[in-house]
């Protein structure tokens, strides 16, 4: 767990540095982050009873506000300023907003799970 941690906290790091430095996008950490843990959860590549999807979980939760910045300050760039408006740029910053999705429906099914 705590290997995992501090991954994620390098991660945040990398992703906050990205977004500020000068025509950077930290959106691809935390996306690869988030799909990653999705797919080894989704994939069954761990028995449905192991204490590492919990850890995985941890991980997609703490990712995802740091996906979520890292997307916001992506779009802002882009509105603000025409010279960061490419397409690799705009496709990125696409692909950064779906790879929130998978962390909010798990957000959803552990409410409807719970309730």
């Amino acid at each position: 767990m705590a290997v995992v941690l501090s991954l994620d906290v390098a991660a945040l790091a990398l992703s906050v540095y990205l977004s500020f430095s000068r025509g950077g996008f930290g959106l691809l950490v935390p996306a690869i982050v988030i799909s990653s843990c999705v797919i080894v959860v989704f994939s069954g590549l761990l028995p449905p009873r192991s204490p590492r999807i919990s850890d995985l979980w941890v991980v997609v939760f703490v990712a995802t506000p740091i996906e979520l910045f890292a997307v916001v300050a992506a779009t802002v760039r882009l509105v603000r300023r025409p010279e960061f408006r490419t397409g690799c740029n705009v496709l990125l910053t696409a692909l950064g907003g779906v790879s929130l999705l998978p962390a909010y429906s798990m957000v959803l099914l552990s409410a409807l799970r719970a309730g």
